[in-house]
């Protein structure tokens, strides 16, 4: 018996290795997905750029851009009250936890203000009647 020679060859690829795709060919392989004439332009160029430009950086990309964080800060002052985490949390589709985290960043409650609204800071000072947004009122028990 002889042994078929392989086409494929034996040495694993990096993803295989680390079961972790390299980023930079993953966002090439998406950006070609999505755009398919980009395919065979000076591709692997471009990557070779990327990567001396990036060498040696760990990348955090976080799921929400920057205006769509200031827009949720500016959404959890404007509802939340001193005490209704719970609330605006189920309302805006986050975790209690993420309602803290925005509350406690540098100048916290005090930071905005809205036009025709107190900011979240003076909202929370009055505990025995405050409008939510949905011009409901909340009463303290």
């Amino acid at each position: 018996m002889t042994k078929k020679a392989t086409t494929r060859s034996t040495i694993p690829t990096l993803a295989e290795m680390t079961k972790d795709p390299d980023l930079v060919d993953r966002i090439f392989e998406y950006l070609v997905e999505q755009v398919p004439e980009l395919a065979g332009q000076k591709v692997d160029e471009l990557k070779r750029a990327v990567r001396a430009e990036f060498k040696g950086e760990e990348v955090y990309i976080p799921s929400r851009s920057p205006s769509e964080r200031q827009v949720l800060t500016q959404q959890v002052l404007a509802l939340f009250n001193g005490r209704n985490a719970t609330e605006v949390a189920r309302r805006l589709r986050i975790s209690r936890a993420t309602v803290y985290r925005i509350l406690k960043q540098p100048g916290g409650t005090k930071r905005l203000t809205f036009p025709g609204n107190e900011t979240a800071a003076a909202v929370s000072s009055t505990r025995e009647s405050s409008a939510t947004a949905d011009g409901s009122t909340d009463h303290k028990d």
